[in-house]
Order: structure tokens, then sequence, then C-alpha cells
């Protein structure tokens, strides 16, 4: 339960914005701050859901508006995701132009920027700007940054700033255990830190990066078989799926989450194949398994192709450059 979570491991962000939508003081301004925390951009939605219908309390965890908002579909609500894309300034003229009308559904409009640090200075003046000169009383904004050192001042000075703090792996391991995850499972989810929150026992996504972490590992000595099992394991078109594009692709959003998964399960994994200290014999009798294929070094391809992803990379390419340079490496 984000809610819960948010109670427990940032009990003072929980009580100004508790306190902040009991009272229907509202500030029309909010940067979530600090390190990466996977509590920020849910707790977002949650604070977007109760100023949008201008309630006094957070709702429910299932809530069909709250779905909405973090699918995008809410008509009062935008969510610009920099953590998947760069910020351009035509996402800041679509929430200028959608926020300058009065609210569809809603008593109120929010709009969301994740990770604005992804935004040229450019945009981030016309961010700024909008936040002078909003449309009206009944606009609200949540900013979402890990590097408040980089964002002006200005923008800073204009926010509610409610800094969050870094949540341990230990704690993630330990929610995933709760939650009904194999011990595996929940140690390799811990390490795909952003996104704890939103995986659940069936996350398609988190199953596909977990099989391409095993084949993976049964391919590691054939770089030219890992390659054809991208190719015609992960992008071909199989029957019943939903997650393909226009050529037959498994190249949409719900890849390319699936394959930051992937990234961040393989580069926890190949840190442990340096430096694995715990006590679970059946995973070190895995990892041993690749103690001959250069770890240090495969996990420098990975960190490389994982700096990529934040940017509007073709990710076909990405997979095709990551088993290029396995190939340099095994």
């Amino acid at each position: 339960m984000i809610i819960d979570d948010l109670k427990q491991h940032e009990p003072i962000v929980y009580q100004i914005l508790q306190n902040a939508l009991q009272s229907g003081k509202i500030g029309h301004s909010f940067l979530f701050s600090g390190p990466k925390n996977p509590l920020k951009l849910p707790t977002a939605c949650f604070l977007a859901r109760a100023i949008t219908k201008d309630e006094r309390d957070f709702c429910p965890e299932h809530d069909w508006d709250l779905d909405r908002i973090q699918r995008g579909e809410h008509a009062d609500v935008i969510l610009i995701d920099g953590s998947e894309q760069s910020i351009r300034k035509e996402m800041i003229e679509a929430v200028m132009e959608r926020f300058a009308k009065t609210p569809i559904e809603s008593v109120n409009k929010v709009y969301i920027i994740n990770n604005i640090n992804n935004a040229s200075l450019k945009v981030l003046n016309m961010i700024l700007k909008f936040m002078e000169e909003p449309s009206g009383n009944d606009t609200y904004g949540i900013l979402i940054s890990d590097q408040t050192a980089s964002l002006p001042e200005t923008i800073i000075s204009r926010c509610i700033d409610l800094p969050f703090h870094q949540i341990t792996h230990d704690l993630i391991e330990r929610s995933y255990l709760e939650t009904g995850f194999e011990p595996h499972d929940a140690y390799l989810l811990s390490r795909i830190f952003n996104d704890f929150v939103a995986i659940d026992l069936n996350d398609k996504n988190f199953l596909t990066a977990r099989d391409m972490k095993d084949k993976t590992l049964e391919y590691l000595h054939d770089p030219r078989r890992l390659a054809i099992y991208f190719y015609t394991d992960i992008y071909s078109i199989k029957e019943g799926t939903e997650i393909k594009d226009d050529k037959g692709y498994h190249n949409t959003f719900e890849f390319k989450k699936a394959f930051r998964y992937y990234l961040s399960i393989m580069i926890a994994y190949l840190g442990d194949a340096l430096n694995y200290s715990g006590d679970d014999a059946a995973y070190k009798e895995e990892l041993a398994t690749i103690g001959n294929h250069h770890p240090a070094d495969l996990l420098a391809v990975y960190l490389a192709i994982n700096d990529k992803v934040s940017y509007n990379y073709n990710y076909r390419l990405l997979c095709d450059e990551l088993c290029y340079g396995i190939s340099k490496v095994v």
C-alpha cells in the first residue's frame, strides 16, 4: 500500500500533505526532492487525485480515477515523465494549452513532471513562466527531481519542497517478501529500485525481464544466439500479445519498461558476481556460472547501455549494441 509505505518511510512528507489536505490549504506548486525514491511518483498521483476532487484525504489504493491518472488518461491531470525521454517544449506547450481551459471533469487541474532535471534550460524557463502565470487558481503542479542542485533556484523557491529519503534495498526486499514473492524474486525486485511499488506478482514486464536474464545466462557463451533470442522471442509477434508496434515489434513503452527491469537485474546480478556476501547457497551457485565470463567487463557494458535508456534511444539498437558489447567481452 503506497500510503502505508509513505507513513512508514516518509512520515514527515505524509504528515505535511495530510495536514494540507485536511485544512484545505494546498500549495499550488510542490517539489518532491531528495535521492531516488520509488514513493515519489505514486505519492504525486495520490496527491493529484485528492487535489482534482478537492478532497480532504487520500483515496483508497484501488480507485478508478487514480488508475486513470497513473495511466495518463485523466482529462484534468497531465503526467510528463522525464525518466522516459527528454522533456521537450512541445510537452509544456500542451500543458499550457489544455490548462488554459476550465477543468473538464474535476474541480482543479494538476500537472506532474517526473524527473524534471531531464529538461533543457529553455524548457525549464517555460515551466517557470507557467508557474508564475498559471491559468487561474485551479491549476496545481507537482515537480519531481532527484538532483535539485541542477534546478534553477527560481523554480525551487516557488515550490513547497518536500525532501524524500533513500529507501534501503533491505526494506524493499522485505516488503516484497510480505507481499508473497519468492525470496529470489524479492531480492531481484529490490534492485529494480525506481519501480518496486508498481510491481505485483503477475507483472508481465518483470516476468519478461526475468526470462531475459535467464536466457542471457544460458546464451552468454554465444552472443550471436543471444541476439537471435532478442529478435525471435522478444520482438517477434506472438499470438495474443498486446505489446507490439505497427511493424509487429515489441518496441512500445511496455517493452521499454521490461528492458529497463532487465538491465537493472543484470547490473545487480553482475555486481553480486563480483562481490556477494549473502548466505543463499543456491544463488552463490548460480553466480558461479558466470565467474569465467569476465563479470567486471560485462558490468561495464550493461552500465553503459543503462546510461542511455533515459534518453530517446531506439531500444532495438540498444539491444544490438548490448549484444555487440557482450561479444567483445566473452
